[in-house]
C-alpha cells in the first residue's frame, strides 16, 4: 500500500500508529522540518513503513514504528479493526493505551468465540483478526505470530529453494483462409 504522506517534527503518523528513525530525522535535515513524501508498507505487517526521499525518488528508507509491540505482525485489516473496537468501546482510554487494551479484548473474545460457538463465528473476522492472510509465505527463522502466548502457526506453505530457468518461446506461423 501507499500514500502521500507528511512528515513533521513526530516523525510520520499513519492511521494512529506512529513512526521515527534517525534515518528520518537525517532526511528532514536535507529536505526540512515539514515535507510531503511517498511512503508505502506491507498491509500484513504494520511495524516497518518504507519512506521515498523527496530529493532522490531512488532512495527509500525503512522507518520501524515507535510501538513495536503493538505493531510486530499486526496486519493493515487488524489494525483498522483495534481502532473501530476501541473508538467504539473504550472512549475514556486514548493513545496507545486504547489501542493495547483494544487488542488484548478482541483476541480474547474471538479466542472465546471460536471454543465456545464455532456455529456463529464469523469466519472470515476470526482469520482477519488472526492475522492470517493468503499473503503470507512462511520464511524459515521468521515464524508467524497469532496469539498472545507467541506461540508460532502450524507452517502451511514451504517453498524450497529452485531456480527457474525461462524457456525459450516457439515461434509459430501464421496463416490466413481468405
Amino acid at each position: 500500500m501507499s500514500k502521500m504522506m507528511m512528515v513533521s517534527s513526530g516523525g510520520i503518523e499513519l492511521v494512529g500508529l506512529s513512526y521515527s528513525s534517525p534515518e528520518l530525522f537525517q532526511m528532514k535535515k536535507e529536505v526540512g522540518d515539514k515535507f510531503k513524501t511517498l511512503v508505502k508498507w506491507d498491509p500484513d505487517d504494520m511495524h516497518v513503513i518504507h519512506v521515498q526521499h523527496p530529493k532522490d525518488p531512488s532512495y527509500w528508507i525503512p522507518v520501524p514504528s515507535r510501538n513495536p509491540n503493538y505493531a510486530s505482525q499486526l496486519s493493515w485489516v487488524q489494525h483498522r479493526n483495534i481502532r473501530s473496537f476501541a473508538r467504539e468501546h473504550f472512549k475514556e482510554i486514548r493513545g496507545q493505551d486504547q489501542l493495547d487494551k483494544a487488542r488484548a479484548e478482541l483476541q480474547e473474545l474471538w479466542h472465546s468465540c471460536m471454543i465456545k460457538d464455532r456455529k456463529k463465528l464469523d469466519y472470515k473476522k476470526a482469520v482477519q483478526n488472526q492475522g492470517l492472510s493468503s499473503g503470507k509465505i512462511w520464511v524459515p527463522g521468521n515464524e508467524i505470530v497469532t496469539d498472545m502466548q507467541h506461540k508460532p502457526a502450524p507452517v502451511a506453505l514451504i517453498i524450497p529453494d529452485t531456480k527457474i530457468t525461462p524457456l525459450e518461446i516457439p515461434d509459430f506461423d501464421s496463416f490466413s483462409i481468405y
